[in-house]
């Protein structure tokens, strides 16, 4: 029951962010108390499955104008994915560091603003490189991922719907050793 009532909620949140039918409560917020917030409601099962999880700060200010409801959702999908994928023992690194982003499509021809970049990396499977960038795609899971899983494949695409409604950018990559890093830029 719980199951179809978290898929449920995904596709209704889905299908709002993609009509552009959610307006978003944008407010000056603290990026790592969130963080830390959500890494508390998670401390039991990464305790369990003995997987520590680290914060590197590497800028001073994390305060910026952002939907509270809407990033902690990004941060507890992303965190959730990693512990899910990170086998025991594992670590899970989420490190906050200024960002420039480009303001647009074209980086020769436009210019940049100070963004923030929050980068979620794990110690596990990885995703197959031809599969980066179909992550973020409705009902996708990674073929190394999929099998038992529990997953519907929704998070990813509502987390890019929600960063892309806050005109930031969000990609996977795989971490040259092992494991995957989700990382998500918003302007300041």
């Amino acid at each position: 029951g719980e199951r179809l009532l978290s898929l449920v909620n995904d596709l209704l949140d889905l299908s709002k962010l993609e009509a552009g039918r959610v307006v978003l409560d944008m407010k000056t917020n603290n990026l790592l108390t969130i963080i830390e917030d959500v890494i508390s409601e998670f401390k039991i099962i990464s305790k369990e499955n003995k997987i520590g999880i680290k914060v590197n700060l590497k800028t001073a200010n994390t305060d910026f104008y952002f939907d509270h409801k809407k990033i902690e959702q990004v941060i507890r999908n992303l965190i959730s994915n990693a512990i899910k994928f990170t086998p025991p023992n594992g670590i899970i690194t989420i490190t906050i560091d200024n960002h420039n982003m480009i303001t647009g499509k074209s980086p020769r021809s436009t210019p940049s603003r100070d963004a923030i970049m929050c980068s979620i990396s794990d110690t596990g499977v990885g995703i197959p490189e031809d599969e980066l960038e179909s992550i973020f795609d409705k009902f996708i899971q990674s073929s190394k991922t999929n099998a038992g899983s529990g997953g519907t494949g929704l998070g990813l695409a509502i987390c890019d719907h929600i960063i892309r409604a806050h005109s930031g950018t969000i990609k996977a990559e795989n971490n040259p050793d092992r494991g995957a890093c989700f990382s998500f830029s918003l302007w300041k």
